[in-house]
């Protein structure tokens, strides 16, 4: 009995030692996995979070080291090797940890540094990617070990620990090459062109490209030129430059390839860029490396982090920028000075960021932020840089499962603004894996007053645009129900349609769409429009927006069942005739029969009871499958 006692004792604090090993490795994972930017913004934030990660997974391998009883149970019968692992498992993760803290300290006395002194951000990515090297080196070192035949959660637990090792390494050089990438183009010399797109006024799924200017990229400083309206690098019909197939015939129309104020008519930003990167060197520009889109949007996220500027007496903030440079200068000032204003707001902004006062950490955050509505995009024509781009999610890149749906300003006046499209989805699935979507498409025109020349452009009374539709790559059946499209095919990962319509003042329009998903896609992507007022949606019932990507489920759509329920009901239905049918046709014959209540149940009595069965169980998964 007091053997038993003891054993039970024992059994207990090793398994409340095991339970806060467990406790601390989890929270230091955690700690570390969760790690933001918005942590490393505060002074000594990134040191803050290594810091606290090590001391819980040094914690654990502590516990696991000193506990009186786990090593107790280290001397029972097979215990040995099972807490030999245990301490192996905790000791190689409070390395893990102490390699992340150490690196930490460093990065954070460099990025420290930069504040004040842009030149030192490139010398912060030289820390970084010495200390990338270390911790690389480092990690390739660490044997897990726990070897020998263990019970399954420590098996569970090398497992794991052996596939985060091989996930970080290869994480490191990723890291590498982009932070190599960063550093080139920080170091310089390269040349970058910085367009400000204009939200008033959209094109392929971000603001319309109205003005411009060059920067020269090096020592980690941006030097920025003026502002100038992008209608003075108009390149002639012969001088354009062309893509391949349906995207040349469906977009040269629009502009791309020649005037720059339509480059960005496709929402295939990457394509788009490059042809921006060939027209550069036939325009004064001249060879361009990086191309950066930055609209009024993200004009007002970078406000929020530098603070106000003052521009000729006017203060603007995160407040009023977005109403000021989108619609109040419609109203109140002429073309020229419209122009230089914005230019100079946005001159501005640069500057307070040039100097190095916003924390870099903050810079990015933000900018992340604000490629997240495809307010900021970029591309460069290093692949290891738009490797970069497309990690921060500014690359613009249209995913094999994206789906966006732009509302482009075909008429040059300003009244997107105003205007607050919305779009009803229905998604039914099929046997055969696909979904079929059945889309409307609709828009107010409101009236408006006080308004004037520049925002109602040059129709009277109405607006014109060009509704672009990019669905996933192997979309079929694209049908446009009221309206012919003027456009469309292929742009890959993407299918595209395009529709050239008119919606009149005070009044509200819609159009029909209809197409088949691939099949095989297990989810749709909704993408954003970068409107200053998001695109509203209803997808079967359910109410979203475009404001930041969305990912719609394809899976349990109506209709996706196999079998669907109401076949089964239909199934049961039919059994249940066919019992009854039965069971009156043995009833009668029955009735001709001597009575025999001892012999074996007659077959008709017995066929007619298993119909029965049969049909009560098809109609009870029938109606569980429904509910």
């Amino acid at each position: 009995m007091i053997g038993a006692g003891a054993l039970s004792a024992l059994a207990l604090f090793a398994f409340i030692d095991l339970l806060r090993i467990r406790a601390d490795l989890t929270g230091g994972q955690d700690a570390l996995r969760s790690f933001d930017l918005e942590q490393a913004s505060t002074p000594g934030g990134i040191r803050a979070t290594t810091g606290a990660a090590r001391s819980r997974l040094d914690r654990a391998a502590a516990t696991a080291r000193h506990s009186w009883s786990l090593g107790l149970l280290a001397h029972l019968p097979g215990g040995g090797t099972q807490i030999r692992a245990l301490r192996e498992l905790t000791g190689a993760a409070a390395r893990i940890g102490e390699l992340a803290d150490d690196a930490a300290e460093d990065v954070d006395v460099a990025l420290a540094a930069t504040k004040g002194h842009p030149e030192k951000r490139v010398t912060l990515l030289d820390v970084a990617l010495e200390q990338i090297g270390r911790v690389d080196g480092a990690l390739s070192t660490i044997d897990p070990g726990a070897h020998g035949r263990l019970v399954l959660p420590l098996a569970d637990a090398r497992d794991q620990l052996v596939r985060r090792l091989d996930k970080a390494r290869f994480q490191l050089a990723d890291a590498r090459r982009q932070a190599t990438a960063l550093r080139a183009f920080l170091a310089g010399p390269s040349r970058a062109l910085v367009l400000a797109a204009n939200n008033a006024e959209m094109s392929g799924g971000a603001g319309s490209l109205l003005f411009g200017a060059p920067a020269r990229v090096e020592a980690g400083n941006i030097d920025l030129a003026e502002m100038e309206p992008l209608g003075l690098y108009f390149m002639g019909q012969d001088y354009w430059v062309h893509t391949a197939g349906d995207v040349d015939r469906g977009y040269t129309k629009i502009g791309v390839g020649g005037d720059w104020r339509g480059a960005s008519a496709d929402p295939n930003f990457p394509l788009m860029a490059e042809v921006m990167y060939r027209m550069a060197p036939l325009t004064k520009l001249g060879p361009l490396d990086t191309i950066i889109v930055v609209d009024a949007i993200t004009l007002q996220h970078l406000l929020a982090v530098t603070g106000p500027v003052s521009v000729a007496g006017t203060t603007y903030d995160a407040g009023n920028v977005l109403q000021t440079i989108l619609n109040e200068n419609y109203l109140r000032i002429d073309r020229q000075a419209r122009y230089d204003l914005q230019g100079t707001i946005a001159k501005a902004i640069f500057e307070k960021i040039r100097s190095g006062d916003t924390p870099l950490t903050t810079l990015v955050s933000t900018l992340r932020t604000a490629a997240e509505g495809r307010h900021l995009l970029a591309w460069s024509r290093d692949p290891d840089l738009e490797a970069v781009w497309d990690a921060v999610g500014a690359s613009g890149r249209i995913p094999p499962d994206g789906m966006l749906i732009s509302m482009e300003n075909f008429d040059g006046n300003k009244l997107d603004w105003y205007l607050q499209p919305h779009v009803d989805l229905k998604l039914v699935g099929s046997r055969d894996g696909r979904v079929h979507a059945e889309m409307t498409f609709i828009v107010t025109n409101p009236p408006r007053n006080p308004t004037s020349t520049q925002i109602e452009g040059g129709t009277d009374n109405a607006h014109f645009f060009w509704l672009d539709l990019h669905l996933p790559g192997g979309t079929t059946n694209l049908r446009s129900v009221d309206k012919a499209f003027q456009t469309g095919g292929n742009d890959p990962p993407s299918t595209f349609g395009v529709i050239i319509d008119s919606v009149h003042t005070g009044e509200t329009k819609s159009w029909r769409f209809s197409f088949d998903l691939p099949a095989g896609l297990s989810k749709l992507q909704v993408l954003p429009s970068a409107r200053v007022h998001p695109l509203t949606m209803r997808v079967n019932g359910f109410a979203t927006d475009d404001a930041v990507a969305r990912d719609l489920s394809l899976a349990g759509l109506p209709g996706s069942q196999a079998p669907r329920p109401h076949n089964r009901l239909l199934v049961g239905c039919v059994l249940g005739l066919l019992a009854l049918a039965w069971s009156l046709v043995a009833y009668r014959t029955q009735q001709r029969r001597p009575s025999d209540p001892i012999g074996p149940m007659p077959f008709d009595v017995a066929v007619a009871t298993w119909l029965l069965l049969a049909a009560a169980a098809v109609l009870l998964a029938g109606v569980a499958v429904h509910a």
